[in-house]
């Protein structure tokens, strides 16, 4: 990293401008597409780039170094705080040309003006998931890798480029952009002075081309899953999502999973009794959801040297007649299904 030298003498600096007033301008989900147009949508399992355009104008001088603070809204599946690297180009105080490094924003390290908070708990507490309405979403953070003293009255610009490697979950959501500097956090200052600026997209981004079903994070969702991907050795958690949407089966005093797991093999195992390796279990009294974790091969029995590749499943009552299903959820999301027994489906990776 280039750093000029009158920065530490005249403090001329990028982060001269994060004293206040931070903007993102626009930002850039569109990626390449096979017919040489640009689209916001990418395949499974590919890097997606999403760019940050914005500015910052100082106001005051620094009474310590500060970082730029990037931060994203994505799919959990998608792990960005592990798989995500961030660069950003910034002039005055960098080479304009050369990236500048970034690195996610330890744990034990609140924002300035939110102590006991991580970034991540601060974002979703003021930002939560904006039009998404199937909260499988996380916030990360990131700062810049080096610190920098700023001075008064500058300005400058600055673009930071996010790369990650989406999952194999066909997906369709909202994504969401934080700015802002570890000096001052979330503050709003006496005058007014904006230390940060946060937007979510206008428009969905796509993944596609993986072996799942599209799960469309802008609609209401019953059914929930952990991992979103596992093999048949793994343990799963199923769980019915009952405050998500209108539905009966949460005014019963039993929920049950019931499921059936299909191999490779050409085998069907169903498991639909009323038990307590079935029965659905609170994790709290505040939320309407219901889980309950599974080992697939003792779960449904499966012989070995047969590997499952899907499982179906629905939640319902212990009388059986009260029943929350893929048809109901996507009739509650004005869709209309071809019959009225649609499973979920959960599908497994390749291999045991």
């Amino acid at each position: 990293m280039k750093i000029k030298k009158y920065l530490y003498l005249g403090a001329l600096s990028i982060f001269a401008v994060l004293a206040a007033c931070i903007y993102i301008n626009r930002y850039d989900i569109n990626q390449p597409q096979e017919d040489g147009t640009m689209a916001p949508r990418i395949k499974a399992g590919e890097v997606a780039t999403f760019t940050l355009y914005g500015n910052v104008a100082s106001v005051q001088d620094s009474e310590a170094d500060s970082r730029l603070v990037i931060a994203m809204l994505a799919p959990r599946s998608w792990n960005v705080r592990n798989n995500a690297t961030l660069t950003f180009r910034a002039g005055v105080a960098f080479d304009p040309f050369e990236d500048q490094t970034m690195s996610p924003i330890p744990e034990a390290t609140p924002p300035s003006s939110k102590p006991g908070y991580t970034w991540s708990e601060a974002l979703m507490e003021r930002y939560g998931i904006g039009a998404n309405k199937f909260n499988d979403m996380e916030w990360v953070a990131w700062w810049a890798d080096t610190a920098v003293p700023y001075s008064n009255g500058l300005k400058t610009d600055y673009t930071v480029t996010i790369k990650v490697p989406v999952s194999e979950e066909n997906l369709i959501a909202y994504l969401g952009f934080f700015v802002s500097h570890s000096a001052r956090g979330f503050a709003d200052d006496v005058n007014n002075n904006k230390h940060y600026d946060q937007s979510f997209t206008h428009e969905t981004f796509t993944v596609y081309g993986g072996p799942d079903e599209t799960i469309d994070y802008t609609k209401t969702r019953f059914n929930m899953m952990d991992p979103t991907r596992a093999l048949q050795d793994d343990l799963i958690t199923f769980t019915f999502a009952g405050e998500s949407n209108v539905n009966d089966l949460v005014k019963e005093d039993e929920i049950f999973l019931a499921a059936t797991a299909h191999t490779a093999e050409g085998g069907v195992y169903t498991v639909n009794k009323r038990d307590s390796e079935t029965l659905m279990t609170r994790p709290n009294t505040i939320t309407r959801n219901y889980s309950v974790t599974i080992w697939p091969v003792g779960f449904f029995g499966i012989p070995e040297g047969e590997t499952i590749t899907k499982i179906d499943y629905y939640f319902t009552n212990r009388a059986g007649d009260v029943v929350v299903n893929k048809s109901y959820d996507m009739t509650i999301n004005g869709d209309t299904p071809e019959s009225n027994d649609i499973p979920f489906t959960y599908y497994m990776k390749c291999g045991v």
